[in-house]
């Protein structure tokens, strides 16, 4: 369920050429929603820029969808992070966390599964 949740999600966004629709989602044990959120192309944080910098990515100091998605979990009781990217057509694609986005998760020790489009 959680995963059909953020595809449909991820289909509301609005269509924007040259941009990715991104969206995560962060559930607790019980598969109830905790945390959401959609890439930003337009913002950043200290956060992202340091986890961009230290990987030599500054491009990639956008705050995206996973980023997000687990800050919005203030007291971390989720334990999976769902992250889903749709393609102009309305399917889905492959969205495997970057390498940003994994350097952000290492904070997280709540999270124990991850799933993702493929």
């Amino acid at each position: 369920m959680s995963i059909d949740y953020c595809l449909q999600r991820a289909r509301e966004l609005p269509y924007i050429r040259g941009q990715q629709r991104h969206f995560a989602a962060v559930f607790c044990k019980r598969g109830r929603l905790i945390s959401e959120s959609a890439n930003s192309y337009l913002k950043t944080s200290p956060r992202a820029f340091k986890a961009a910098s230290k990987l030599g990515l500054d491009d990639k100091c956008y705050i995206h969808a996973e980023m997000r998605a687990l800050w919005l979990d203030k007291k971390q009781k989720g334990v999976k992070l769902v992250v889903v990217r749709i393609g102009a057509k309305g399917d889905p694609m492959y969205s495997e966390p970057c390498p940003v986005c994994k350097e952000v998760l290492k904070d997280f020790s709540n999270i124990k599964f991850v799933e993702y489009t493929t």
